[in-house]
């Protein structure tokens, strides 16, 4: 039966009469194994015998409100196994959640795919693998844990050496380059209070550099095109920089010029691929770490944070340095690549993007006059801490969307209200780690594993917002294997496979949602500092895009900044669309945590034949049962 209670707020109560005592969690599990969650009701009430009406109907309005013996859903389920136990500990590391149940939902709990990577990472260590679809088809411990592995083989945990593959991202930035991108990198800045020991410090960097192969990687030119090269440990190195800024009168000034210099001293071909700046200023250090992003990506930065913490504080200790196992290496994934590109799964993509070839869609607006002597530029917003964690934990169970469904919906409306079109094609980042059939685990592997996926966002056929919900996170789900195959396609699929792909698709704006950086960038020994960290990239190098959205979690709140070039926009044109942005997102969490149900859509159904149309008349058709 649907209820409501005293604030109004519906619910689904179940009224159950047995010959004998069945335990609650019995027939919780039983129901959970044949229905989707949102049917399953918040309460059980055990009757000797239902009520029922003269004519011998069960007499609805006799049955009781929920009292004495009654389960609630959502409540803490403890793990009955080992392996749930496991998945528990870990849970409640990742999500830094207190307390995890075995019913609760992975996603309603503010998870996202980059920590699916980082929870298949920790399982290793406790000789278990996660296949990263099994966590978004089964997202509760409960229907996860029987879907867990054995590994099945051990990784060889010596150095790698010898050519490496490129793979698709690194040929996008390197194709057509008149000489190597020196300087296109990734940094951070990190903050001890109370300081960094030097040697310490290098100790530290030198295991780091050992373990983790793709950071001895150099580059060169060569008649056949650019080579990627895997140098030994004898040969491998980095810089480390200490700079005494404790008499420093303008330290802001000082930091950002140490700051774009250390970002300007890296060399592909004769390396140091990682730099580090330690400076020391009166309240504490601050250590800059310059990567090139050819070896680097967002998923590598939060393994890279958990190393740093741990070797740190074994050094100590006076302890050995002693990192976790490591996972296939990046030259084991580029094999493993290449190998896929001609395999039936991914030529059976080829009709995918051929369609998405084929849909029109609309452009950005453009400026016919603009200022001049604005450099480009970044505007930022942020979402409110109780905002955030509104959009994380709450936002998903109104129509059971992902982090991203939700952001992207927001993004397609505002460039809704700001053009007047309905179909946008957006350039989206992925971690790009996907399953591609071979068993390759690279959860946690550092490397540019990153993929760049044309999306499109159609809101053509939108008249409610719950229908812009459904149609992007429908859109999302459609697309192959997370969008992996279009840059295998482009860049290592055979040319007698592609079947006409033009691969011509040009999106104006770039997505990247990176996640929740603050958990990872707070530590014991170190926390995030409040210092900027230069220009990555070379300031002379032409964007790719007119727009580039980029969004992390902060100290607890959403922050997004877009960057834009002067010939392309006025300053005050990007904030009024950032403007649009942040108000659609506002306007999509009111939507969603006032929805009393949780309303599934086509793609969380195991049956390919249904889509959204269908769903909804299934919906309707419930409705009208008496």
């Amino acid at each position: 039966m649907d209820q409501k209670d005293e604030p109004g707020e519906a619910y689904l109560c179940a009224y159950v009469v047995t010959d004998e005592k069945v335990p609650i969690a019995e027939l919780r599990e039983h129901l959970a194994a044949q229905l989707p969650d949102y049917m399953i009701p918040s309460y059980f009430v055990e009757l000797e015998k239902l009520p029922l009406t003269p004519n011998g109907k069960v007499d609805r309005n006799a049955l009781p409100a929920p009292q004495g013996r009654v389960q609630v859903a959502r409540q803490y389920a403890a793990p009955r196994s080992k392996t749930e136990a496991v998945l528990a500990t870990i849970w409640q590391d990742v999500l830094r959640i207190e307390q995890v149940g075995i019913q609760d939902n992975f996603f309603e709990l503010g998870g996202d795919s980059i920590k699916a990577v980082q929870i298949a990472a920790r399982l290793r260590g406790h000789q278990l693998h996660l296949a990263i679809r099994d966590l978004f088809r089964y997202p509760t411990i409960l229907e996860l844990s029987p879907h867990m592995q054995k590994l099945a083989h051990q990784i060889n945990q010596g150095p790698v050496e010898g050519e490496v593959g490129l793979t698709p991202i690194q040929q996008r930035l390197l194709e057509g380059t008149v000489q190597l991108p020196h300087h296109y990198n990734q940094a951070v800045m990190l903050h001890r209070r109370t300081g960094f020991d030097e040697g310490i410090l290098r100790r530290v960097f030198e295991r780091i550099v050992a373990h983790h192969d793709a950071l001895r990687m150099r580059y060169r030119e060569e008649v056949q095109g650019i080579v990627q090269w895997n140098l030994g440990l004898t040969e491998a190195s980095f810089g480390l920089d200490v700079i005494d800024l404790r008499s420093e009168t303008t330290l802001d000034t000082r930091i950002s010029a140490e700051a774009d210099r250390l970002q300007r001293e890296l060399h592909l071909e004769q390396g140091p691929l990682m730099r580090l700046g330690l400076m020391k200023t009166r309240e504490g250090d601050h250590l800059m770490i310059v990567i090139h992003h050819l070896v680097v990506d967002g998923v590598s930065w939060r393994i890279l944070f958990e190393d740093i913490q741990t070797g740190y504080e074994q050094a100590e200790r006076g302890e050995e340095i002693r990192l976790p196992e490591k996972t296939d290496a990046f030259q084991t994934w580029s094999a493993a690549l290449a190998r896929y590109a001609d395999s039936e799964a991914q030529l059976n993509e080829i009709d995918y993007w051929k369609r998405m070839e084929q849909t029109p869609f609309a452009a950005l607006p453009v400026v016919d006059e603009l200022g001049t002597g604005e450099a480009a530029g970044v505007v930022t917003f942020r979402l409110s801490r109780d905002e955030t964690s509104q959009l994380l934990n709450q936002v998903g169970r109104a129509y059971n969307t992902e982090i991203n469904d939700m952001l992207l919906t927001g993004l397609g409306l505002a460039l809704q209200e700001w053009t007047g079109e309905e179909r946008f094609m957006v350039d989206l980042e992925g971690h790009g780690r996907e399953e591609i059939g071979e068993g390759v685990d690279v959860s946690r592997t550092v490397g540019w594993f990153t993929t760049m996926v044309p999306t499109l966002l159609d809101l053509g056929a939108c008249e409610a917002l719950s229908d812009c919900i459904k149609a992007v996170k429908e859109g999302l789900r459609s697309m192959p294997n997370k969008g992996l195959g279009y840059g295998v396609l482009k860049y290592l699929t055979a040319a007698e496979h592609k079947r006409e792909l033009k691969f011509n698709l040009r999106p104006e704006i770039c997505f990247n949602y990176l996640g929740q950086f603050d958990g990872d960038m707070t530590t014991d020994v170190f926390e995030s500092s409040a210092y900027g960290t230069g220009r990555s990239i070379d300031p002379t190098r032409p964007s790719e895009y007119k727009l580039s959205m980029n969004g992390m979690v902060i100290g607890g709140e959403l922050v997004f900044t877009c960057d834009y070039a002067a010939d392309t926009y006025r300053r005050e044109m990007v904030e009024g669309w950032m403007a649009r942005y942040t108000a659609q997102l506002r306007r999509l969490i009111a939507h969603c945590i006032q929805q009393t149900h949780s309303e599934k859509t086509a793609s969380d159904f195991s049956s390919s034949g249904l889509n959204t149309d269908e769903i909804e008349n299934i919906y309707s058709m419930l409705e009208q049962i008496d």
